[in-house]
């Protein structure tokens, strides 16, 4: 059972060369790996090793060793980024009181 805990854990897809061709393809196709994952699970419903998540791409395209094999598959992406970029906030998630008046520039009648 410690066993499936371990860290760090192999990657699904290089270790299974059948699955690392049809994730390749569908990246030489220009497909997402949610793309990707939904056509493998399509085409093999029954194959509990065709099963992957999209992040599971995703960790093989970026996180694998250096090596000639990231390059290839990095190359592939839409992006063609080697590195994947988190997602930035754009601004702050509360909304603003238009017209608003700060509390330092009351009038001295409010002070009452």
């Amino acid at each position: 059972m410690w066993e499936n805990r371990r860290r760090p854990k192999p990657l699904k897809i290089p270790s299974d060369p059948e699955l690392l061709a049809r994730v390749q393809a569908g990246l030489e196709e220009k497909l997402s790996p949610e793309q990707i994952v939904g056509r493998l699970r399509r085409d093999h419903p029954d194959d509990p090793r065709f099963h992957v998540s999209h992040e599971t791409v995703y960790k093989t395209i970026y996180l694998q060793a250096r090596g000639g094999l990231k390059r290839d598959l990095a190359a592939l992406t839409r992006t063609g980024r080697t590195i994947r970029h988190p997602h930035r906030k754009t601004g702050e998630r509360r909304g603003r009181i238009r017209g608003m008046v700060s509390i330092w520039d009351r009038p001295d009648e409010a002070l009452d």
